[in-house]
């Protein structure tokens, strides 16, 4: 579905949460350590509620800073304040109809959080320099690797923002979780780049030695390493020692990820 690729029971059960959470219009949560495919996740559910071809917009939340944060997600008037010389459309109003993807929102700075309460809490908000509220039509999905709970006792994080997002939250299991799958994730990378010979080249004991490892880069690590297998492979078998190799070339540089509670 939609790129979602598993068959474990793990897998199973965030494609059935995906299916309830698309009947509805309700805030998403979706908790997962990075590279787990939060992002493929949240876009499913939107395809899944028919809203392929509405708006799907993806705000990131790490990108955003004070003096841009209220005009880049609610928009402004014409005059609203100094370079504003016309009317401009947020990106909560871009959204009318589809997705908000509120990306990362476990980094949202504290000081910054309070201007999405309003927003997540009541599905409305007002442009700046504007007078008319707007309500906002669009599915709110959020993502974050954190504890949310955590940095909420810890004063990082509001805990009003955090009840209003758990509304239906949605965790996506660690690749160590699912061991069934990674021999079906190498295959559908190896597919993607059309060098299904590579993949039967790994059958044996380099397969058996790649769903051992600990994937701590999870998904995106197991991507990676399969792209550089696919551009060092020059014939039909790849050798276990090729391939431990790459996989340690990736541990040792940190380039896949890292986990975070």
């Amino acid at each position: 579905m939609f790129g979602i690729v598993g068959r474990s029971e793990g897998m199973k059960r965030v494609l059935d949460m995906i299916r309830v959470a698309a009947k509805w219009k309700e805030t998403v949560l979706l908790l997962g350590e990075r590279g787990t495919g939060k992002d493929l996740v949240a876009r499913a559910i939107h395809e899944t509620a028919g809203r392929k071809l509405t708006s799907w917009v993806v705000v990131c939340c790490g990108a955003l800073t004070e003096s841009l944060v209220e005009s880049e997600l609610f928009g402004h008037t014409s005059g609203a304040f100094t370079g504003a010389r016309g009317p401009r459309r947020g990106l909560a109003q871009l959204s009318e109809g589809g997705t908000l993807f509120l990306d990362e929102i476990g980094v949202l700075p504290l000081h910054l959080q309070a201007r999405f309460l309003r927003l997540v809490e009541e599905h409305r908000f007002r442009p700046v320099g504007g007078e008319e509220v707007i309500e906002l039509s669009a599915q709110v999905v959020a993502a974050t690797n954190r504890n949310l709970r955590g940095a909420a006792r810890q004063g990082g994080f509001l805990p009003d923002l955090v009840d209003r997002l758990t509304v239906f939250p949605i965790q996506i299991p660690p690749v160590r979780d699912r061991r069934e799958d990674i021999p079906l994730l190498i295959r559908h990378f190896f597919g993607q780049e059309k060098r299904y010979d590579l993949w039967r080249g790994l059958e044996g004991k380099p397969l058996d030695f790649l769903a051992s490892r600990h994937w701590p880069g999870n998904v995106r690590q197991i991507r990676n390493l399969a792209k550089r297998l696919v551009m060092l492979g020059g014939s039909t078998t790849t050798s276990l020692d090729e391939v431990r190799r790459q996989y340690e070339l990736g541990e040792i540089w940190g380039c896949e990820g890292s986990l975070e509670s």
